[in-house]
């Protein structure tokens, strides 16, 4: 089936916006007088979503009810926080630009809160993409396949005929679940071999490339 359209990780796909995410992070874990992470220990983390990020960053014994008090609080900070010093990968507009130009179908999906998720792609990618989803009461996080699915009802586009660009094991893992064909890009957070180890298929390096996957 001919391809029709390009579905987008954003956190370390289309975006690099760990330092904002680190800062976020380790000033909510200081409020709470727990100890902080560097930026790469905060870069291993991410990828499940919010309350995961938040769950694992959190200290040893840290109980739901704290747990859920230090997720309010992030999500008070990185609201303010999360455009400091993330800005979308070298080359990576200019494709979805060129994606579209070639009459591809081009969306969002991310495990990041929706509103920050639409946000950020109307600052950094105005009018780009046909549309941006992130995690919502109604749509399960990835790797549950039901992101994918909801975005390609959506577009009006069949699995068959869609391709997923993430950068981490979950992306893999989301693709998989779907049965889309899926493309893991090597500029994000994760190594290759870190890919490759989680069933990566497809490895991208450059955005350029992903011209030749239409």
């Amino acid at each position: 089936m001919k391809r029709q359209a390009f579905i987008f990780d954003l956190d370390g796909t289309l975006l690099n916006t760990i330092q904002d995410l680190a800062n976020s992070v380790n000033e909510t874990l200081r409020d709470f007088h727990q100890p902080t992470y560097s930026v790469d220990e905060v870069r291993m983390m991410v990828g499940n979503g919010v309350r995961k990020l938040i769950e694992r960053a959190c200290a040893e014994g840290t109980d739901s009810h704290q747990q859920e008090k230090m997720y309010q609080r992030f999500l008070e900070i990185y609201a303010r926080e999360k455009a400091h010093f993330t800005k979308p990968y070298p080359g990576i507009v200019k494709t979805v630009q060129a994606l579209e130009a070639q009459g591809m179908r081009c969306a969002v999906l991310s495990n990041k809160n929706d509103d920050a998720v639409k946000a950020l792609c109307d600052q950094f990618f105005p009018d780009a993409f046909a549309l941006s989803q992130g995690v919502s009461d109604h749509v399960r996080p990835k790797p549950a396949p039901d992101g994918l699915l909801n975005v390609c009802k959506r577009l009006g586009v069949d699995v068959e005929a869609a391709l997923y660009i993430g950068d981490s094991e979950v992306d893999i893992q989301t693709g998989r679940a779907a049965k889309m064909d899926m493309a893991s890009v090597t500029w994000g957070f994760r190594e290759p071999e870190t890919l490759l180890q989680a069933g990566a298929t497809l490895l991208v390096d450059a955005p350029e490339e992903l011209l030749k996957l239409v």
